[in-house]
């Protein structure tokens, strides 16, 4: 064979190779394995009053490396920190059983799946669950059928199917849908084995025009399949799509009514069901009197909400809603009643979801405020009554949109008002919504006008601040970003910031080139899209640049207080505003008006006392009065006005009798406002200096606080064979039947009912682990088995130590990593004997007795942990090891030193 032809082999088999190995290479790639997509459905179900039964599904993609194990974490409220209740179950079982719970308590869980490769991000959303006493496991049986299946055809080759998800019966949860279909006279095929997934929407696509599909659908959890759902059937034809009949629309759907204000209330309902009639156009509100008849109040567009205003406090008003389209009005809706009256907390609070991944939530304010809104707490309902933060607005906005929800699942929410008193109002009621993916913004929303009044300031030579004016109509839903364009030069635009994600309207561009020009334009953002441009801004950065001024006028001054002195002297207070204008203050001006005169300057500036005494005043004559702040840029606007009429006779000899109180309000409201309003309490303080609010309370409502209680009688719905502590425990850890009891019975204490006195340490609640006895929180006994210090401690003098390990071993050392892993170790040894000689303490008291002794210097030197510190690493390693060393020296090095001291002395004794 000539060279030639061998190196045309070669080159021919290098060519090759070259081309083969980018196929190689990515198939090498694509089969490396990975870890494990995260755990989905993941359920949390109390099976008894002390255990929670956990279910979930495995990954989507084991990683290409099957599932070993699970990792498990949980945290008990109000703790937020995870702790591990398995870092690796060692197996792929999809269920886990968490046992020796605190009834009536929230837990919250999450898990990771773990292969060879490594470890999972974990499930979302967290399963939350709280054992009552009456929780029952869940019943090994599959679920009940779904219902109402309907088949649209939406296009020639389309059709949609919808059902309603199948009612509860206790069994595990339903993680997905099985789909059969029937094309012509055929027999049933599968379509779909498992949707894998709670939605209750499909559409079946490819199909052949003119012909005949028939459907129906299985529900499928962990047990099995479920019964068949009704079938459905439709026919794709030539001239599908998504109908519209001329037909009126469905009626408007839960019409609301509450009060706003004592001349308004607020109405708000939902959009009709649809019916493939032509799209609402609006709605007609009606309403009547106690002993009118219907009249039209008004006709409203696509908003879903309508505040009635001009009313007469304490009447009774009743609404009904009718929705419109071109062929004409819809039936009724719901009929609801109300009076319009003061309100103290937010109401009408609305769930809209907006898109898949976010909830928009809107509500009125509170009419009695107590003091101006300064912003709003929104909470998430994780379990009945327990609550979560999600965030704490600062301006007094009515809405907010939640984002980065989990798709296909609920989430209730609650709010309360925050007042510049430093008070909170009670919450609302809970609304709840789902996103899924075919969530988007109610039809009245839309996208909003362009933000208003761009500037651009060059603030240094490579700074310029961006500023601008909130959008002059937000669309009907709140703003929730911005756009940024910048074109430097006249080069084209481009995007500065696709979406700032906040509602702020200032921006700063860093970095910029000095002596080169910057331009601007900016865009509004909303759940319905991105508004038109605003007007264009541009600046220069130079060496010369620096900072604006920005001081401004300050604001007015607040809580205005007036308050007669003497027969000619009135005194006023105030405080000092909430914005200075970035400027000092340097005085007040006073304006008065004398009866029905106008108003004249008291004082052009009294300096920076916010104190001021009007003397010379005309006894019995009304004075108003009005403060103004100042600083170097000019004076504010007033203050909220404040009158006092002085009487002829001197106030100190005889005391000013309190005549606010109302009995119908009883005692604690006026309690629960001095002891937590500020500006309240300083208006009793300075109205009655001679009374103290409790001897207030006693004149208007006698024997509130003199009246001998213990001499009440025990309440009607008190069993007294059952344990008094059964009702206390109830009141102390439920919030809702707390809730009733003080509303029912507003004169008793929760022990004056059950006929016990109260005692210091029943204030509260004991920890986990430990129960009431005798007036004191020790630990709980076992029923068999359990904890042998437990046991040995139980209703004796070293019970209230135990507790205290108890709280030490929860607060602090289980926040730790070092503590965690040590309690992990520590129990695996020490429950593989410690059932054991509980249960032989249970047998014989005498060897109780001797364990405890034992135990009685080991208790001693851990609670030494409680006089240090015990919230990091180090010191939990450093004061751990030592106490070891220390119980080491105590049980074995102290007895062996005496032990050996003694036999040496019994040895010299006999030489």
């Amino acid at each position: 064979m000539s060279s030639t032809t061998t190196n045309q082999k070669i080159i021919l088999l290098l060519l090759l190779g070259l081309a083969l190995f980018p196929l190689l290479y990515s198939d090498i790639i694509a089969g490396s394995p990975d870890v494990p997509d995260k755990p989905t459905n993941l359920l949390a179900h109390p099976s008894s009053p002390t255990r929670v039964d956990l279910f979930w599904n495995t990954p989507e993609d084991d990683g290409g490396s099957p599932i070993t194990g699970y990792q498990i974490q949980y945290y008990k409220l109000p703790s937020t920190t995870f702790l591990n209740l398995e870092a690796n179950t060692g197996n792929a079982t999809t269920t886990y059983t968490h046992t020796g719970l605190t009834t009536d308590s929230t837990y919250i869980y999450r898990i990771y799946a773990i292969n060879a490769e490594g470890t999972s991000d974990n499930s979302s959303p967290q399963a939350v669950a709280t054992p009552k006493s009456n929780s029952q496991p869940l019943e090994n049986i599959v679920p009940n059928a779904p219902t109402s299946l309907t088949a649209v055809d939406m296009s020639p080759t389309s059709i949609e199917l919808t059902w309603i998800k199948p009612a509860t019966n206790n069994g595990p949860p339903v993680i997905g849908y099985k789909i059969e279909v029937k094309e012509g006279s055929s027999s049933y095929s599968t379509l779909v084995a498992n949707t894998q997934s709670t939605n209750t929407k499909f559409t079946d696509t490819d199909l052949t025009t003119n012909t005949e599909y028939k459907y129906k659908i299985s529900a499928i959890n962990s047990v099995g399949t479920s019964a068949y759902s009704n079938e459905a059937s439709a026919t794709p034809l030539t001239t599908s799509s998504e109908p519209t009949q001329n037909i009126k629309p469905n009626s408007p759907r839960s019409l609301k009514a509450v009060p706003g204000s004592p001349t308004s209330i607020i109405l708000s309902w939902k959009e009709p069901t649809p019916n493939n009639g032509p799209d609402v156009i609006g709605y007609e509100i009606e309403y009547k009197t106690s002993s009118g008849d219907y009249t039209l109040l008004t006709t409203t567009g696509l908003m879903t909400t309508y505040t009635h205003t001009g009313l007469s406090e304490g009447a009774l008003y009743t609404y009904r809603i009718f929705a419109k389209n071109s062929e004409g009005l819809s039936s009724s809706s719901n009929t609801i009643s109300t009076q319009p009256g003061h309100t103290t907390v937010p109401t009408n609070l609305q769930a809209d979801d907006i898109s898949p991944t976010s909830i928009l939530l809107t509500w009125a304010a509170p009419s009695q405020t107590f003091g101006s809104i300064t912003g709003y707490t929104i909470m998430e309902e994780i379990a009945p009554s327990t609550y979560v933060t999600v965030t704490d607005t600062s301006t007094p906005q009515t809405s907010y949109t939640v984002t980065g929800l989990t798709t296909d699942k609920e989430y209730s929410y609650v709010i309360k008002a925050r007042y510049n008193t430093g008070t909170s109002s009670a919450i609302s009621d809970s609304v709840s919504a789902t996103p899924t993916l075919d969530s988007k913004p109610p039809s009245q929303y839309s996208v909003s006008t362009k933000p208003q009044s761009l500037t651009a300031t060059a603030v240094s030579p490579i700074q310029i601040n961006l500023g601008w004016n909130y959008p002059s109509d937000d669309g009907g839903t709140p703003i929730t970003g911005y756009r940024i364009d910048v074109k430097v030069g006249n080069a084209p635009y481009i995007t500065l910031e696709q979406d700032t994600d906040s509602s702020t309207r200032t921006y700063s561009h860093l970095d910029l080139t000095t002596d080169t020009q910057y331009s601007y334009k900016v865009y509004a953002i909303n759940p319905a899209g991105t508004s038109s441009p605003s007007n264009e801004a541009s600046a220069i950065p130079s060496t010369s640049s620096s900072p604006p001024q920005s001081k401004e006028k300050p604001g007015p001054p607040r809580s205005l207080l007036a308050n007669p002195f003497s027969p000619t002297q009135i005194n006023l207070s105030w405080q000092p505003p909430s914005n200075d204008g970035n400027s000092p203050i340097t005085g007040y001006k006073i304006d008065v008006k004398k009866g029905t005169e106008s108003y004249t300057t008291l004082s052009p500036n009294v300096g920076k006392n916010t104190k001021y005494s009007h003397t010379g005043v005309i006894t019995g004559t009304n004075y108003e009065y009005r403060v103004y702040s100042i600083n170097s840029i000019g004076t504010s606007t007033s203050s909220a006005t404040a009158s006092a009429t002085t009487q002829a006779e001197e106030p100190e000899p005889v005391s000013k009798v309190p005549d606010f109180v109302d009995p119908k309000q009883g005692a604690q409201y006026y309690l629960d406002r001095y002891n937590n309003e500020v500006a309240y309490k300083e208006w009793f303080d300075t109205n009655f200096p001679d009374y103290t609010i409790e001897e207030a309370i006693e004149l208007a409502i006698p024997g509130t606080f003199t009246e001998d209680k213990s001499e009440k009688p025990i309440l009607s719905f008190v069993d007294t064979t059952r344990d008094p502590q059964y009702y206390i425990d109830r009141y102390n850890n439920e919030p809702i039947y707390k809730e009733w009891f003080d509303k029912n019975f507003p004169d008793y204490t929760i022990y004056e009912a059950v006929g016990v006195e109260e005692t210091p340490m029943q204030i509260g609640t004991c920890g986990p682990g430990t129960i009431l006895l005798d007036g004191y929180c020790v630990a709980e006994k076992q029923s068999g088995g359990g904890c042998l210090i437990a046991t040995a401690a139980f209703g004796s003098e070293i019970s209230p130590q135990v507790q205290s390990l108890r709280e030490l071993r929860d607060n602090s050392l289980l926040q730790t990593n070092s503590g965690q892993t040590f309690m992990t170790g520590f129990n695996e040894f020490y429950y593989t004997f410690s059932p054991t000689i509980a249960d032989w303490e249970r047998q014989n008291s005498i060897f109780k007795e001797s364990v405890k002794i034992t135990i009685t210097p080991l208790l001693t030197s851990l609670t030494l942990l409680n006089h240090v510190d015990m919230n990091s690493e180090n010191n939990v390693l450093t004061y751990g090891i030592g106490i070891i060393l220390l119980n080491i020296g105590m049980y074995f090095v102290m007895p062996t030193v005496a032990l050996i001291t003694i036999k040496r002395h019994v040895l010299d004794k006999k030489n």
